[in-house]
C-alpha cells in the first residue's frame, strides 16, 4: 500500500481481528480503493460489503455476482451467509449496508 500500487490484493485482511479493529481496517480498506483497483479474499461479509462487485464462490465456481444491496434484495446464497452472520440487522456495520 505504501508504494502506490495500482493493483492491491487482500487475503482475509480482517481475520483475527476484533469488530472495532475491523471497522477501523474496513474505512482504511475503502479510502485505499479509491485510488487503486482493489482485490479482496474475504470470509467475512462485513469486510467486503461496500465493493463495486461481490463474487461468491462456490467449489471454484461463481455463483452469485453483484453489490451487497442486489445480492441482499435476490435473497440467494449470499443473502443467506448474511443472515446466518449477522440476521437481519445492519447496527454497527458500515453504512453500505443500509444503501
Amino acid at each position: 500500500m505504501l508504494s502506490a500500487a495500482p493493483i492491491v490484493i487482500l487475503d482475509e485482511p480482517t481475520s483475527s481481528l476484533d469488530a472495532a479493529t475491523e471497522h477501523q481496517l474496513c474505512g482504511a480498506i475503502a479510502r485505499l480503493c479509491r485510488q487503486r483497483a482493489v482485490l479482496i479474499i474475504a470470509h467475512r461479509l462485513s469486510t467486503i460489503m461496500q465493493a463495486n462487485e461481490i463474487l461468491l464462490l462456490e467449489q471454484g465456481r461463481i455463483i452469485e455476482r453483484g453489490r451487497h444491496t442486489d445480492l441482499m434484495k435476490r435473497q440467494g446464497a449470499y443473502a443467506k451467509l448474511w443472515t446466518m452472520s449477522y440476521g437481519e440487522q445492519t447496527i454497527g456495520l458500515p453504512q453500505a449496508a443500509n444503501q
